[in-house]
């Protein structure tokens, strides 16, 4: 029989021609491919009607069979008239099968017309699939949509009572608003306190940062106290070296002081009783030297007067030019030792002159290292009543910076402690 044929012969059907319409079965040992939902049907080819079938045409070529089987496939096809859709179509193909079977003509024609008709209801009956197909899905979507709005609606009633507890705690919270109003006005105030507190850290900050560096400076200078003290110490040990060089020469030059003082009156004593026999021994020896001089004279004019006539020459002669020539000599011999004895005293004049300015600038140089002394004692003494002062500021500092740090302590527990009340506060407050 041909494949073309929908409704073979069963007596030439075989094992090769099987029936592949209607539901397939697999065997046990093969996997059945799962069905997929929501796939879009192919498209279906519009067949042609029976009326537009020409009588004449390549079907009426087709093999004939005889006519218990053409009976049988009608039968066949009745009993799967039920499977068309259409019902004006079902009636007419039903009373096209009752009159073959009547009257027994035109088969070709029911032929042609069960082969188009089948080939309808095969098409039908995909559209079907697909129509049953989208059906299911629909189906099934429509019931994932119920589960979906009796989950929405349990939702939703849940969410209504939510609301609702959630508009009655809001209405209480409304209530502890009111209530925490003014304790909204003192964490603000709380805010700026701390605002205030922050600037006054910083400034405490500051002025602890200065009285570090105060306090390292005091440290450097306690530190340098010892080489202070030991520099002070030195000085006055060369001070009193000074003191005693300077007592020793001053004593030395007293002594030659004393010893010169003493050394001028003895010279002078020495020098007045020296030109106290001078003179007393030359008035002596003038007036001897006049008597004898005198006698001499005497003596001479008695000769000069014997030897007038003799000796003219001797006539001529001075007789005092003698006595005044070895006076004249005395005298220079005289005013020489006077000058000698001048130079000698202007010389020991200078060198008192000359003692008595060594003696001045060592009293001046005294003066003047006593004066060094005062003012390194004062300096010393300064440099005490600094330390003193500078340790009692830097005690008063250290004090000063305890308490602020016992301050600072006690403000910072307060401040935390409000701080996590009032955070503790706005939490909850944020969380209702």
């Amino acid at each position: 029989m041909n494949s073309n044929c929908l409704l073979p012969d069963a007596s030439t059907s075989t094992s090769q021609n099987v029936d592949t319409r209607g539901p397939k079965v697999y065997p046990i040992d093969q996997d059945v491919p799962k069905i997929q939902f929501f796939q879009t049907p192919k498209p279906v080819v519009r067949p042609t009607l029976p009326d537009q079938i020409c009588p004449n045409s390549e079907i009426s070529k087709f093999h004939k069979p005889s006519l218990p089987v053409i009976k049988k496939q009608l039968e066949q096809l009745r009993n799967k008239l039920s499977e068309i859709p259409n019902v004006e179509w079902r009636r007419h193909i039903d009373h096209l099968i009752t009159l073959t079977l009547q009257q027994q003509s035109d088969i070709d024609l029911l032929r042609s017309c069960s082969m188009g008709y089948e080939q309808w209801a095969s098409g039908q009956l995909k559209k079907f699939g697909s129509l049953l197909c989208e059906h299911a899905n629909l189906s099934f979507q429509k019931k994932k949509l119920e589960e979906h709005e009796k989950l929405v609606v349990k939702e939703k009633n849940v969410i209504e009572s939510k609301v609702d507890i959630l508009e009655k705690e809001r209405k209480r919270l409304e209530s502890e608003l009111k209530d925490l109003r003014p304790f909204k006005e003192k964490y603000k105030d709380s805010l700026k306190e701390m605002e205030r507190l922050k600037s006054s850290i910083e400034t405490f900050k500051k002025t602890a940062k200065l009285n570090e560096e105060k306090l390292s400076k005091t440290n450097e200078l306690t530190k340098n106290q010892s080489l202070i003290e030991a520099e002070r110490n030195n000085l006055k040990k060369q001070l009193e070296e000074l003191q005693n060089k300077e007592n020793g020469k001053i004593k030395e030059l007293e002594e030659k002081y004393s010893l010169a003082q003493k050394r001028i009156k003895v010279l002078l004593t020495e020098f007045k009783c020296e030109d106290e026999k001078k003179d007393s021994s030359d008035e002596s020896a003038l007036k001897q030297k006049i008597s004898e001089l005198e006698e001499k004279l005497a003596k001479e004019k008695k000769l000069r007067t014997m030897e007038v006539k003799t000796n003219s020459s001797s006539e001529n002669n001075d007789p005092h030019d003698g006595l005044s020539r070895t006076m004249k000599r005395e005298l220079s011999l005289r005013d020489a030792e006077i000058n000698r004895l001048k130079v000698e005293c202007a010389e020991k004049a200078e060198e008192i002159i000359e003692a008595k300015s060594q003696i001045d600038e060592a009293k001046h140089s005294k003066m003047e290292l006593r004066e060094k002394l005062r003012r390194k004692k004062e300096e010393a003494q300064t440099a005490r009543n600094e330390l003193k002062v500078e340790q009692e500021k830097r005690e008063s500092l250290e004090q000063r910076l305890n308490d602020m740090e016992e301050k600072l302590k006690l403000k910072s527990k307060s401040m935390r402690e409000d701080q996590v009340g009032l955070l503790i506060m706005f939490h909850f407050i944020s969380w209702r």
